[in-house]
């Protein structure tokens, strides 16, 4: 068995990551041909043409939101995070052929930036734009280069369980070692699409300070005239979803939606619940095909992927995607931008400054687990450290306290130290 190796997560891993997925997944599509799990939209597979001028709308609307728009020179930061959204937009756009998922993009990058300046989110707003490219490779890593593969080999073979046992013999299904395949589709599709509806969930919790109630927000976006009441919102939202294996899944989800968008109790992240609305209402076929079968696992996994944030006990109801769309998630730290203001001396202005706390991540083996070593951005110690952000090491542990447990109790994702104060580096960051 070869000795582990010190893993490196940084920008030049995710974009390595995906780069290697697409290449992979372009080589299964030729061997399989016309086989059907190759993902086929509901108004046909659009031409290369309409795709590339949809990646090319949301890459000038990223130029133009970062001022960068017809410079012919352009900074180093800007070219790593272009070329990540670039990964994304292909993948979702050219391979797995989710043409309805680039203007879902196009939201989130015209939102993004305003959302840095308007949203209170635990005093700062993180970026969403490449943080989902992040969070995919690190998912891509642990299906294919964890334990040999094993966690795609279980997460295939609980799938496929799960196929037969909802649709039995009505459907058609995939071959044996094709499921590996739609288990890579899902999770490329979840990764790059979980934090996709925060546009939305922005927009709500803007609308609700406006018109004070979540009903009349949604009405604004309905033709009707009387109040967008709860049977309004199962005929119009959850009747399609019926007779579903992602409904099945989730006997809750009606709940769910009641429940937006309260900051308190288990239904706070509203974007959780809209993105996977978002994901399947675009698909407008049977969704027991096996597109459909795919953008239900995602959606899945995208509900659920907060679900464990203050839970008391680790939920054992997840299903694999779930989990693993909850540890990467949880552990991309690095490189993730936001936007710090503070009033210039002696004017009425702003100064804007795009901050960075963690610039890479070091896993170092030791002995049957891994120990990360967050590697902090000492030159803006000072900023994160005063008000408002006041960062402590407490604070900065606790999420990794849950990521640990989820990781040490599954034995087939790599156990991980995330909680000492030595995973710190410098040593002094936190002092």
């Amino acid at each position: 068995m070869a000795k582990p190796k010190t893993i490196t997560f940084n920008s030049a891993f995710s974009k390595n990551k995906l780069r290697k997925t697409r290449g992979r997944i372009l080589r299964e599509m030729e061997d399989a041909k016309n086989n059907r799990i190759i993902l086929t939209p509901p108004d046909g597979i659009p031409t290369a043409k309409d795709i590339n001028k949809a990646i090319k709308r949301v890459l000038d609307r990223f130029a133009e939101y970062h001022a960068q728009k017809g410079k012919k020179k352009v900074s180093v930061d800007y070219t790593t995070r272009l070329q990540l959204l670039t990964n994304s937009l292909r993948i979702l756009g050219n391979n797995l052929n989710l043409q309805h998922t680039l203007s879902i993009y196009e939201q989130v990058v015209s939102v993004d930036w305003l959302a840095h300046m308007a949203l209170d989110k635990d005093k700062r707003y993180r970026d969403h734009i490449t943080h989902p490219a992040h969070v995919t490779a690190l998912g891509c890593w642990m299906l294919n280069n964890v334990n040999y593969g094993k966690l795609l080999d279980s997460m295939a073979a609980y799938y496929e369980k799960s196929f037969k046992k909802f649709y039995g013999g009505k459907l058609g299904e995939p071959e044996g070692h094709e499921w590996k395949w739609l288990v890579e589709y899902a999770w490329l599709a979840c990764g790059l699409l979980h934090d996709s509806a925060y546009p939305l969930e922005y927009t709500l919790r803007l609308s609700e300070d406006v018109f004070g109630s979540y009903d009349d927000v949604l009405r604004l976006g309905n033709t009707m005239n009387s109040r967008f009441t709860r049977g309004d919102r199962r005929k119009t939202l959850i009747k399609p979803l019926e007779e579903s294996w992602f409904l099945e899944q989730n006997k809750d989800f009606e709940d769910r939606l009641e429940a937006l968008p309260k900051e308190e109790g288990p239904f706070k992240h509203a974007h959780t619940v809209l993105g996977a609305l978002s994901l399947l209402s675009g698909f407008k076929n049977d969704l027991g095909c096996a597109q459909g079968f795919v953008l239900q696992m995602a959606a899945n996994a995208i509900v659920h992927h907060h679900d464990d944030d203050s839970a008391k006990k680790i939920n054992k109801s997840w299903d694999p995607l779930s989990r693993l769309l909850f540890v990467a998630d949880g552990l991309h730290a690095w490189e993730r931008q936001f936007l710090h203001r503070e009033p210039m001396s002696g004017s009425d202005n702003q100064r804007l400054q795009t901050i960075v706390e963690c610039d890479y991540i070091k896993l170092k083996p030791r002995k049957t687990e891994y120990f990360a070593k967050f590697h902090m951005n000492e030159s803006v110690k000072g900023i994160v450290r005063g008000e408002p952000y006041d960062w402590n090491f407490d604070d900065f542990k606790k999420p990794n306290v849950r990521l640990e447990e989820v990781l040490k109790n599954d034995p087939l994702l790599p156990t991980i130290k995330l909680t000492d104060e030595s995973c710190i580096v410098p040593k002094d960051f936190p002092k």
